[in-house]
């Protein structure tokens, strides 16, 4: 952590961090007791050592922490702790959440970016300080008062238009896509039709999917250049929590070096592509080329150069963005197949409607594995079964820091607090998501579905099946929302939808065992891997081994 961090834990927290192992305990007991607190203030949540153990849990073991703030919250909207000397509020209760997610002038979404930049991306001070003082916002027209900044100067918004421009409209969107089907597609095809193989869900997954999302993303040139990517993002990703909150390098140097390890790969990477892609050549406009990749890493480096920022803070950003974009994508489709896998009814359900999206070739009674990726992402039994593995497997923390003194359903919140939502919290609220018979903590696709009667062309009454989750605002926000909503939604939700059709379409598929990581049988079925919790999306602890058979 560089000497200017000004994180969630700056660098004098470090003795408080250290309290951790009982140094400076009485201190920080001493100091904080004694604190005046509002009479209209929240109630806080119960901390044995004050200022101390919360902190402890929340950083190392944050999955037991989110489980006693959900029993002590109970049917409370909010509750009061410390993490360091920060003050920090858990928000409960969906139009409490919705409330905190709506984009509000009295909440920053932004100050928790700049949190991300100098601890778990390692972006110099001095281009942090370039979003510090951009108070133009993200928006194409720029925040009251601001005006007469030039664009050159709105770092907020270019990111935001790179994202826009280069992203989210459909001629990139699909040409990644493509990109992504095609090479996961190959790794598929290298199993011999009609002959039973052994393999397990999520070793498969995690290392083919991870090279086709880096390939479709940053170029088939990164896994040459570096070839160890996907094994140094694993690791980074392992430690992410922790380096966001900025634990000191002194209690965990395991984590600073995975991320300076992965920051090296990024800037060979990029090094490599700028050196040899030829920006005024045939490849200058093109939607995907080897060297950068998509469309969007070329625009982003080229913004990222020109606007003076550093060789450092590149490595940081595209480390980052491969983080952003595909953290989601490799666990959830693990996670969504062996759901689906072990209930085999579900499996051919699943399998008869997907099938519907996939080509025929006139000529020939075989399948063409291209797909229709926009009836894909609208089948609502598929897309349930994707709402629901985000419920159960996404740990999320979307947090905001209050720009002035809020009243909160009647309890004073005071400026420059952070307040935080937690899907650990939420995604399991009972009065939520409790559906006939079926609880929060249950995997049952069912909740997310409606039914309606309508009469087909012949007058006859035929039933419809609908994808919702129109009860669900301030309940279900595993990507965020507002404008801190995750930029590369949409993008993981058509790698996760496709690589699971395409799997589902092509494959009978049987379960063996649960087995451990390293290939031993497991006495249990996959649980989340608590060294993940607040990340975003969980790692099964477990993998399915299956025989499976490819079809065409």
């Amino acid at each position: 952590m560089t000497a200017h961090s000004k994180g969630i834990l700056s660098s004098s927290d470090g003795p408080i961090v250290l309290a951790l192992l009982g140094v400076f305990a009485c201190v920080v007991i001493f100091v904080f007791t004694f604190r005046s607190r509002r009479k209209n203030g929240p109630p806080s949540l119960p901390d044995k050592i004050p200022f101390v153990s919360n902190t402890y849990f929340f950083l190392l073991h944050t999955s037991k922490f989110f489980r006693k703030t959900r029993e002590a919250l109970g049917n409370k909207t909010l509750a009061k702790w410390h993490l360091g000397r920060r003050t920090v509020y858990i928000i409960n209760g969906q139009k409490n959440v919705q409330s905190l997610l709506r984009a509000s002038p009295h909440v920053d979404s932004e100050a928790f970016m700049l949190v991300a930049m100098r601890n778990s991306w390692n972006i110099p001070e001095a281009d942090v300080q370039r979003f510090v003082r951009d108070k133009s916002g993200r928006l194409k027209t720029p925040n009251p008062g601001t005006d007469s900044v030039r664009y050159s100067q709105r770092y907020w918004a270019n990111v935001r238009r790179l994202y826009d421009d280069y992203l989210a409209k459909p001629r990139h969107a699909a040409a990644l896509a493509t990109k992504f089907i095609q090479v996961f597609s190959k790794r598929l095809d290298a199993f011999p039709l009609g002959e039973w193989a052994a393999t397990s869900v999520f070793a498969f997954i995690k290392d083919h999917m991870s090279e086709a999302a880096i390939t479709s993303l940053q170029g088939s040139r990164r896994l040459i250049v570096a070839p160890d990517t996907a094994e140094l993002y694993r690791e980074y990703e392992r430690h992410a929590f922790r380096l966001l909150w900025g634990v000191p390098r002194l209690l965990i140097p395991e984590a600073y070096r995975a991320m300076d390890e992965f920051h090296a790969s990024s800037e060979k990477y990029l090094q490599s592509a700028w050196k040899n892609f030829e920006w005024d050549g045939p490849d200058a406009e093109s939607d995907w080329e080897p060297h950068f990749g998509s469309r969007f890493s070329r625009e982003l480096a080229r913004w990222i150069k020109e606007s003076g920022l550093s060789q450092q803070a590149a490595n940081g950003f595209f480390s980052a963005i491969l983080l952003q974009l595909n953290a989601d994508a490799v666990p959830i489709t693990a996670w969504m197949l062996m759901h689906l896998i072990r209930d085999q009814e579900l499996f051919l359900a699943v399998r008869d409607e997907v099938m519907g999206v996939f080509s025929t070739d006139p000529s020939s009674t075989r399948l063409n594995p291209m797909l229709d990726r926009a009836k894909l992402v609208k089948l609502p039994l598929l897309q349930a079964v994707y709402a629901e593995t985000l419920r159960l497997h996404v740990s999320f923390i979307a947090m905001r820091q209050t720009k002035s003194d809020l009243d909160f359903d009647g309890r004073k919140i005071d400026k420059g607090s952070w307040v935080q939502a937690v899907t650990a919290i939420s995604h399991l609220d009972e009065a939520a998501w409790a559906r006939d018979g079926h609880p929060a903590s249950e995997f049952w696709p069912g909740r997310h579905l409606t039914y309606r009667q309508e009469r087909d062309e012949y007058g006859k009454l035929r039933q419809v099946v609908e994808f919702s989750l129109s009860d669900s605002a301030g309940a279900f926000f595993p990507f965020g929302g507002g404008t801190g909503i995750c930029p590369g939604r949409n993008f993981a939700k058509q790698e996760i939808l496709m690589a699971c059709a395409v799997i589902i379409a092509k494959f009978d598929i049987e379960p063996v065992e649960w087995i451990n990581h390293d290939g031993s049988p497991s006495e249990r079925e996959a649980r989340e891997d608590e060294k993940y919790s607040g990340t975003g999306s969980m790692l099964p602890d477990r993998d399915m081994k299956i025989l499976w058979k490819r079809l065409w």
